[in-house]
C-alpha cells in the first residue's frame, strides 16, 4: 500500500540559530498553520532524501509535501569551516531549494529572480532607469578618480559584492592595499546621505516600510538603532509603485530594499536591494506584523501548477 506523503501549508528551512527562522516559525504557530520546521546547525543535521525521478522528498523518515516552502541559507552555525571542508549550508540549502523549486504549485519566495538581481551595481542602475532616486555613485579602483571624488564630496565605500559595513571614503581611502594608483578590487563609491534611514519589505503584493534612526554611519553593526514602522509614503510619491514594477520585471516578490536620506535635500535615496534578507528586529518593532503578513502571503497565494509552468 503506498504511503499518502503528510502535507504541510508551509515548509520552513534554515539554520537553528537564526533568528528570522524562529521569527517566522512563531508566527505560524499564532496563525495555526501547519508548518514543517527543518533546522540545522554544526551540531545536529536532519536527515533528508530527495528521489528527483519521483519527487519524494523525506524528511527525518517521513515523506513530505507542502503548499509553500521559506528557505533561508545558514549563516549563524558557529563552526568555522577548516580547510579542505566542504559548504555544508550550501549543500543543505541547494538540496532544499532544487526539491521545492521542482516541484510544481509550491510557492517559493523569488522562485523566478532574474540572476541580475544579485549585483547591486545592476540594482543601482535599475532603479535610476525606473525613476527611483539614487546617490551619486562611482564604482572604482582608481585612485586619482578616488581622489578628485574625495576633494568635492563627502563619501562613503562599500564592496560591490556586499559582506562588509560601509566606511567612510577617507579610511577607505587610507587603508587600501594601492599598487601602482590602484586597489585591488573596485568599489562601491557614494556620497555620503544621512539619516533617517528606511528598510521597505516585499512580500507578494504587499510592502511594509520601517525608518531607522542610529548615531551610526551604518547602523548594522549597532543595537541601539531606534526602528519603527512608517507609511510605505514617506519614501516619496510613487516611490512604492516603482518599487513594485522593478521587482515585479525581475520576478522578485520578497525582498527589503534600503534607502537613506539626501543630506541636503531630505529626498530617500535607494541604495540597495536584498532578496533575502534578515527580518526579526524589524518585526519585533512591528509587533509581529511584517511576519504575520508573510505568513499570509506563503499560505494563501500559493502557485497554481499552471502557473509554474
Amino acid at each position: 500500500m503506498q504511503t499518502v506523503p503528510s502535507r504541510f501549508d508551509l515548509l520552513l528551512f534554515g539554520g537553528a540559530r537564526d533568528p528570522s527562522i524562529i521569527c517566522l516559525h512563531n508566527a505560524a504557530i499564532r496563525n495555526n498553520i501547519s508548518c514543517l520546521l527543518i533546522t540545522h546547525d554544526e551540531s545536529e543535521e536532519p536527515s533528508a532524501s530527495w528521489n528527483v525521478e519521483t519527487g519524494s522528498l523525506v524528511i527525518n523518515g517521513q515523506e513530505v509535501s507542502s503548499n509553500a516552502a521559506f528557505l533561508r541559507y545558514d549563516v549563524f552555525s558557529t563552526r568555522k569551516p577548516q580547510a579542505g571542508d566542504l559548504d555544508r549550508a550550501f549543500g543543505w540549502y541547494s538540496t532544499l531549494y532544487g526539491a521545492c523549486t521542482a516541484t510544481l504549485g509550491v510557492l517559493v519566495p523569488n522562485k523566478r529572480m532574474d540572476a541580475r538581481a544579485n549585483n547591486k551595481l545592476f540594482m543601482l542602475a535599475s532603479a535610476q532607469s525606473g525613476g527611483i532616486p539614487i546617490p551619486n555613485t562611482l564604482v572604482t579602483n582608481d585612485k586619482g578618480t578616488l581622489d578628485q571624488f574625495c576633494e568635492t564630496n563627502l563619501g562613503v565605500a562599500k564592496p560591490v559584492g556586499g559582506g562588509a559595513y560601509c566606511i567612510d571614503v577617507k579610511e577607505a581611502n587610507n587603508d587600501a592595499d594601492w599598487s601602482n594608483n590602484k586597489a585591488p578590487i573596485p568599489a562601491i563609491i557614494q556620497e555620503r546621505l544621512a539619516y533617517p534611514e528606511y528598510r521597505i519589505f516585499r512580500f507578494g503584493k504587499s510592502l511594509m516600510t520601517f525608518q531607522i534612526e542610529s548615531e551610526h554611519l551604518d547602523y548594522r553593526p549597532y543595537p541601539d538603532a531606534k526602528i519603527v514602522m512608517v507609511d510605505n509614503d514617506i519614501l516619496g510619491k510613487g516611490v512604492p509603485e516603482k518599487l513594485l514594477a522593478m521587482s515585479d520585471a525581475l520576478g522578485i516578490d520578497f525582498f527589503a530594499c534600503d534607502f537613506k536620506s539626501h543630506a541636503d535635500s531630505g529626498t530617500p535615496m535607494f541604495l540597495e536591494l536584498n532578496s533575502g534578507p534578515m527580518f526579526a528586529a524589524y518585526d519585533a518593532s512591528a509587533k509581529g506584523k511584517l511576519s504575520d503578513g508573510m505568513i499570509k502571503w506563503l499560505v494563501t497565494e500559493t502557485e497554481s501548477a499552471t502557473e509554474a509552468e
